[in-house]
């Protein structure tokens, strides 16, 4: 038996390694025509360690009191934080812009629903431009604001001159460098822009990640995969199954990495006429980067739907109403990878979402920020320990 001593993990750390006899274990990577691939297993290196090797530690929660009478937030639309440990709240169904201290408490709240200067409508996006800026694609993705973290509002651009209406902000690489993604009609696709901004803003590459497949989809209907930017790359996670690809700002793929878990259901499409419908059924999510280099990728899945075209085809045929409608019983899994995307260590679990929420983003200091919606939708902001496992 090996065995590997538990050592704490903090920013900047450098990844321990995954064996005592110098040689690591897992997955190999594979470079082919330029691309990384790792395929992963279903259980990861530490698996079987005595006890779990990552430890959420909860801080603070923002939105919800100890005995609140209502909720502080209607929605959670979209969440920055900036290095001072303020958090920014996009509550998009009530047109408002939200700041919180590091301690709960609200700082300030703007906005409200209309079309003016400073006011909300559909955002699709919002990031923290590591400075004293914030950048919301809103108006249903047609135009971007600018706010400063102080809450003022500053400036607007129209996304219209680099055909980006509909445009989802999805990240920065660098403070004037961002990425948009905007969906492909009649495809399982998106695509992507990087844009620079200074005193106007200029398109410097497009590009589309494509899912669709075997599949066909009516020219009047899209799904698009998740998208974000990390580690200064584009990665999308893949609609219909457990794959996730990383791309450069050029539009050139670099990595793929799977795992070997089958239970993920793609979206369903039923065809009736001229009407389409599709559901979704939940599926791989957007993964985020923890400190020493490591990510956590949560993925999630119906454990009662075998054939999604056909559950969409029964629930709209046979007079399903939302009373009668089959109830779709859910599973989750949270896992951890290395810097290599080699996965490490899963949870999984019942229901659509981690015991901890949703992970969204992780600040400055590797404080990883979840959302939840019980009792009420709120934020909640961890520290994460990664301590190295155990295997036989």
């Amino acid at each position: 038996m090996k065995t590997r001593s538990f050592l704490m993990l903090g920013l900047g750390a450098s990844l321990l390694s995954l064996s005592c006899n110098g040689q690591s274990d897992g997955p190999v990577p594979e470079m082919r025509d330029g691309v990384v691939y790792v395929h992963n297993p279903r259980d990861g290196l530490w698996q079987d360690a005595p006890e779990p090797p990552i430890r959420f530690e909860l801080e603070q929660t923002f939105g919800v009191e100890e005995a609140p009478e209502e909720a502080v937030l209607s929605s959670i639309s979209y969440l920055a934080a900036n290095a001072m440990g303020d958090v920014f709240v996009l509550d998009g169904q009530e047109g408002r812009l939200i700041c919180f201290r590091s301690d709960g408490i609200v700082r300030w709240a703007v906005g409200r629903k209309g079309q003016g200067p400073g006011e909300f409508q559909r955002p699709q996006g919002m990031a923290w431009d590591g400075g004293t800026r914030l950048l919301i694609s809103n108006q249903s993705g047609s135009r971007l604001d600018v706010f400063d973290t102080e809450g003022n509002y500053v400036r607007s651009h129209t996304l219209a001159p680099l055909e980006l209406t509909d445009a989802h902000l999805v990240g920065m690489v660098k403070p004037n460098t961002l990425v948009f993604s905007k969906s492909v009609m009649g495809k399982f696709a998106t695509k992507v822009a990087v844009v620079e901004m200074s005193d106007s803003l200029s398109r410097r590459n497009v590009f589309e990640i494509d899912h669709t497949g075997d599949l066909q989809l009516s020219q009047n209907l899209s799904v698009s995969p998740p998208v974000t930017v990390l580690d200064g790359h584009i990665f999308a996670s893949h609609v219909q199954r457990y794959q996730l690809e990383g791309f450069n700002l050029k539009g050139q793929l670099q990595r793929v990495a799977t795992r070997d878990l089958r239970t993920l259901v793609r979206p369903g499409v039923y065809s009736s006429g001229d009407a389409v419908s599709v559901w979704h059924f939940g599926g791989l999510n957007r993964p985020v980067a923890l400190a020493g280099g490591f990510r956590l990728l949560s993925a999630s899945w119906p454990t009662n739907v075998g054939d999604p075209d056909d559950f969409v085809r029964r629930a709209l045929t046979t007079g399903f109403s939302p009373a009668t409608r089959p109830k779709i019983e859910r599973a989750h899994t949270l896992d951890l990878y290395d810097r290599d995307w080699r996965l490490v260590y899963s949870i999984s679990g019942q229901g659509r979402n981690p015991e901890i929420g949703q992970p969204n983003l992780v600040d400055a200091d590797g404080k990883l920020y979840t959302v939840k919606y019980d009792p009420y939708p709120h934020v909640r902001r961890y520290r994460v320990v990664i301590r190295e496992g155990e295997a036989s």
